[in-house]
């Protein structure tokens, strides 16, 4: 094995122990740290919509891509709990047997505080009237989302947390500020300007762009179910490779 083979299986074992250790926190800290997390997620969302909204189509992903990673950016610095992220464990369970207060904590209540995190900045700017100069660039966005087939849903979850999670690996690797936001933005915008589906993001896009409940799960179901197989498969793979060079 290389020493960048080592390197590269070191950081998703570093980061998926990371996550784990977390699990000894509180129930309160884990809802609040989740919830600071989707409020990020979602400010970083709408800042993505504001830049993008009277640019050519390319560029306004670009840029778009750049400003929404801003959000992850936050998360990381901060130290904060995103479901997306966490779901990098998916291989420890694999791996070492399924464990339920691991998965209830660090998975179900991650969720359920990233979604009141997103819906707490969904509320803030209806109400502060900052919505209204964008209200149909938000529907418009949300009507997409929404319809997506089950499989192309997943599909784009999947691409998506491949990306998101080598941001977050790459950024725990990294030993200086600078590196992390670079280590991020770069994977993050990628994701942005393809038209990737992000569970949490998605949180914040659908109640924005006033879908009903239902339209809202038809989305999110197939996109969560994707971006927790796009974490399994990222890690998967890079193991196996290095697994492979090893043997070699």
């Amino acid at each position: 094995m290389t020493e960048t083979d080592n390197n590269v299986t070191q950081a998703i074992e570093g980061y998926i122990e990371k996550v784990k250790v977390r699990e000894d926190n509180s129930l309160r800290n884990i809802l609040l740290s989740s919830f600071f997390a989707g409020f990020m997620i979602a400010l970083g969302a709408f800042g993505s919509v504001n830049v993008s909204a009277e640019l050519p189509l390319g560029l306004a992903k670009l840029i778009s891509g750049m400003v929404f990673s801003s959000g992850l950016i936050m998360i990381i610095l901060c130290g904060t709990e995103l479901f997306t992220g966490n779901v990098l464990t998916s291989f420890h369970f694999f791996q070492n047997g399924f464990k339920v207060k691991s998965f209830m904590k660090l998975w179900v209540l991650v969720y359920f505080g990233n979604l009141l995190g997103c819906l707490a900045v969904v509320f803030l700017l209806d109400n502060s009237g900052l919505f209204n100069a964008f209200q149909d660039k938000l529907n418009s966005i949300a009507a997409v989302k929404t319809s997506l087939s089950f499989t192309a849903a997943f599909a784009r979850g999947i691409f998506c947390n491949i990306l998101v999670c080598l941001a977050v690996i790459i950024a725990n690797e990294a030993k200086t500020v600078q590196g992390k936001i670079f280590g991020i933005m770069v994977p993050i915008t990628l994701f942005i300007a393809s038209g990737y589906e992000h569970s949490i993001a998605n949180m914040f896009f659908l109640p924005a762009g006033n879908v009903t409940l239902s339209a809202f799960l038809h989305n999110i179901v197939p996109v969560t179910l994707g971006n927790i197989f796009g974490a399994f498969l990222m890690a998967y793979l890079l193991f196996l490779t290095s697994k492979i060079r090893k043997d070699a």
